[in-house]
């Protein structure tokens, strides 16, 4: 089931399944133009799109994990085609609710069900989703109700594109490292800058056939504590504002190099994370121990030109 808003010439669509974003886009001089490539149904979803991803962004090693002493292993219904990937809360039913004329929202609780299947903490989610003048934000907060100290981390995997293929597009990450992966893409332990990765946006640069599956870090922030990264269609212009604040240091990028063939290399998935991939094997890469009664908070969002 999806919920739907419209502001403006705006129309955001989020689904009740995962509770992530399904579709995101304007309407001018007559013509739909896409914020955010999305899905019509959940047969032509693939690439986690639009997805939230909790209480671990990313991978993490042969679906395990250890934590205060314990060790844990991801039980399969908790899995994604087989592997514990972004997981788990984008796999089950949110309450997702209409809470104004520009505001969705979107609600989820780990609740002790979870307790023999890797998860035993009890995270209660609510996101907002909301479109105004300058376009989308996105505002969650995450409490630990339990009580037990929670491994946590958090994403959101929109898709973008300006032009017909990610190779037309041109790009601008103003981040000084990226975390070097290995051929698994699991964080080697290395940061390399941007230089040394081949991975220098810090000016608009063609993106071409490079292929994209990396995590930018030390993002520079302006006076106000926010990262932005753009997307433009060098011809005509078009640009499309990614921004998130400081509760997400992390920024995973990915180019649609292994999705279906319909979707293939048409959008960049461009990743507000408050960690990187793998962090509840390494936790030094941005885990975060949420103790009893405390919250996240963070906000991202996407302007449009």
């Amino acid at each position: 089931m999806e919920v739907f808003i419209e502001f403006k010439g705006q129309r955001l669509a989020v689904d009740s399944l995962g509770g992530g974003i399904k579709s995101y886009y304007v309407h001018k001089d007559g013509e739909r133009r896409d914020i955010i490539y999305g899905y019509r149904d959940i047969e032509a979803k693939d690439g986690c799109m639009g997805d939230v991803l909790s209480p671990f962004p990313g991978r993490m090693v042969d679906d395990e994990y250890e934590w205060q002493g314990t060790k844990y292993v991801i039980a399969e219904e908790l899995k994604l085609n087989g592997r514990a990937l972004h997981a788990f809360v984008d796999q089950f039913e949110w309450r997702v609710e209409k809470i104004s004329d520009s505001i969705i929202q979107a609600t989820f609780q780990t609740e002790q069900r979870f307790s023999d299947k890797g998860f035993p903490f009890n995270l209660e989610y609510k996101v907002e989703y909301s479109i105004g003048e300058d376009g989308l934000t996105v505002e969650t907060k995450v409490k630990n109700v339990g009580k037990t100290t929670a491994p946590f981390g958090i994403g959101y995997h929109p898709y973008f594109a300006v032009t017909e293929a990610v190779d037309a597009a041109e790009w601008r990450v103003p981040a000084k490292k990226v975390v070097e992966f290995d051929e698994s893409l699991k964080p080697t332990g290395r940061l390399l800058s941007v230089g040394e990765a081949n991975l220098d946006f810090r000016e608009f640069s063609a993106i071409g056939d490079k292929i994209i599956d990396n995590c930018f870090f030390e993002l520079e922030r302006d006076s106000q504590g926010i990262f932005s990264s753009v997307l433009k269609n060098g011809k005509t212009d078009e640009k499309i504002t990614i921004w998130q604040d400081e509760a997400y240091p992390y920024f995973q990028t990915y180019s649609s190099d292994t999705i279906k063939s319909e979707h293939h290399r048409k959008a960049m998935a461009l990743e507000p994370q408050s960690c990187c991939g793998f962090a509840i094997n390494m936790p030094e890469l941005g885990l975060i121990a949420l103790k009893s009664g405390e919250e996240f908070k963070g906000s991202w969002g996407v302007k449009i030109d």
